[in-house]
């Protein structure tokens, strides 16, 4: 019976993180079918404080200056309120300093556009984009994203 255990725990628990992803992002039909206003707004949105993709759904939520800005956790949103002029604008990916859109020089990453401040900063973004993106992840401090993936991998390779 342990032997059995050991070996469908971790599907199990893939299973379960599959099924809250999903209900996480899930609109009812009634929803859908009324058109209301929330259902419009249920397609993902950029947190402007950490630029996670997030889900209105996720009820993090402010209005500045008749603009909806959704956020992926309680501490992205208490920052955006203290400060919404220091997170709104045109900025640069790689050292996040506001630019002028005139002087912005664009690179292109999984179909969207993204401005830089320097030909430099442009370089270092096409050479690894997705590594301006990761280190966000959640709105949770790198060093405990690394931790947790260490994690991961130690309890499966141990189950296995």
């Amino acid at each position: 019976m342990r032997s059995l255990l050991k070996i469908f725990l971790p599907y199990c628990m893939l299973l379960a993180v599959g099924v809250a992803i999903y209900v996480s992002s899930f609109r009812s039909t009634s929803e859908i079918a009324s058109g209301s206003e929330k259902s419009v707004k249920a397609v993902a949105h950029r947190d402007p404080v950490c630029h996670m993709e997030v889900n209105p759904n996720w009820q993090h939520h402010a209005t500045y200056q008749h603009q909806d800005y959704w956020f992926c956790t309680q501490r992205c949103h208490d920052r955006f309120i203290a400060s919404p002029e220091s997170f709104l604008g045109q900025r640069c990916v790689v050292c996040n300093v506001r630019i002028d859109a005139k002087s912005a020089l664009p690179a292109t990453y999984m179909g969207k556009t993204y401005h830089l401040c320097s030909e430099e900063h442009r370089r270092q973004f096409k050479a690894d984009p997705a590594a301006f993106f990761m280190h966000s992840m959640w709105g949770i401090p790198p060093w405990l994203y690394y931790c947790s993936i260490a994690g991961v991998l130690v309890v499966s390779f141990g189950v296995f």
